[in-house]
């Protein structure tokens, strides 16, 4: 949905007046409104697709914060059941401290970081970074991009039976070493 300022600035005043009137419709007008001034109109198809008559393609930048949230999601969970030896195993490739999930540059990938912030903070989703500092201050979607290609070919084999995400050491450990690659 592409909208100019003029079509922004009035959708988002309706909203407000929606969220104010308290109706109860089924369109979230809060939702509606943070993604208009935060400019992350996906976010309103996302969430109420089924009100518009449009198959919008999520944006690039947008798919790469999920394939990267979910990476991570993948990484901390499993590095989190690793055992004494299993972390020394990912400390010796990665010697940076533990895997985490580190945020995008709010300066330089202004998008990136908006996005992120707005599925974990507005959106509710991959809540297990909420606690994250999401502003990296520095890039990181570079490093990002060569982490996914050494993480998608590992990433349906490491679901296990219960449908939870498990990598193993050496499989962090190859995700990672992939970062300063």
């Amino acid at each position: 949905m592409e909208l100019t300022n003029a079509q922004r600035l009035g959708l988002a005043m309706l909203a407000e007046i929606h969220t104010a009137l308290n109706i109860r419709d089924g369109v979230d007008s809060k939702l509606v409104a943070q993604a208009l001034w935060s400019k992350n109109d996906w976010a309103i198809n996302w969430e109420h697709g089924f009100l518009l008559d449009d198959e919008e393609a999520t944006p690039p930048h947008v798919s790469h914060v999920v394939s990267v949230l979910d990476m991570y999601d993948f990484i901390e969970l499993s590095y989190a059941d690793l055992d004494e030896a299993g972390k020394a195993v990912v400390a010796e490739a990665y010697p940076y401290g533990e895997p985490r999930f580190p945020g995008f540059d709010g300066n330089e990938e202004g998008e990136y970081y908006s996005a992120a912030l707005f599925l974990i903070e507005t959106m509710g989703r991959f809540s297990r970074f909420k606690d994250h500092d999401l502003n990296s201050h520095s890039p990181t979607v570079g490093a990002s991009k060569r982490m996914i290609r050494a993480f998608e070919p590992l990433r349906a084999a490491s679901i296990n039976v219960a449908g939870t995400p498990r990598l193993s050491a050496e499989d962090i450990a190859s995700i990672m070493k992939a970062r300063h690659a």
